[in-house]
């Protein structure tokens, strides 16, 4: 119920527009932005878009050591501005 809320909050959805799943990497998009590497890896194992891994001090190693082959479409960050510049670019 905090993720609905947040949502609610930051982007104006309401909680039949929330779909709450563990097969992210199934959803289709330009951009998707998750703070798990592995929910990174797999999404982007499959789709061409941009995988925004929102940073986390959890995190942090896993990018840094370079552990995504996909690291042309993978960004790290917690700067809504580079996801919605990323966006954009998608078109």
């Amino acid at each position: 119920s905090e993720r609905d809320w947040w949502l609610a909050e930051h982007f104006g959805f309401t909680r039949k527009q929330i779909v709450h799943t563990d097969a992210k990497y199934l959803v289709t998009g330009d951009v998707f932005i998750d703070d798990k590497p592995d929910h990174i890896r797999r999404w982007a194992a499959r789709h061409t878009g941009a995988a925004v891994l929102w940073a986390q001090p959890y995190n942090v190693d896993a990018f840094a050591a370079g552990e995504f082959e996909f690291i042309g479409r993978v960004y790290r960050t917690g700067s809504w501005g580079v996801v919605a510049g990323l966006a954009l670019e998608a078109g």
